[in-house]
């Protein structure tokens, strides 16, 4: 399955080749590596799929209910201060 992860912290958006059995966690780290860079912390990162926090980042794609070409988006787990 296709999907999109938009990377707040950049706006850019990466387009990965993925199974419906690869974890939620898995794929913000490959989706950051590519954008951001090997050097980001994984753990300084949220995933919302459907403008939802997702709490549980070990459930695979298939049980959160992504489909084929489904977007998600990875922000920092901190609020940015606005200058």
């Amino acid at each position: 399955m296709k999907i999109r992860i938009t990377v707040s912290e950049k706006w850019d958006t990466a387009e990965l080749d993925v199974s419906g059995d690869a974890a939620c966690s898995d794929v913000k780290a490959k989706a950051l590596a590519q954008i951001v860079g090997e050097n980001a912390s994984v753990d300084d990162y949220v995933v919302k799929f459907r403008g939802a926090t997702v709490f549980n980042e070990g459930a695979t794609l298939e049980a959160l209910g992504v489909p084929d070409g489904g977007a998600l988006i990875v922000l920092p787990s901190r609020r940015q201060p606005v200058r």
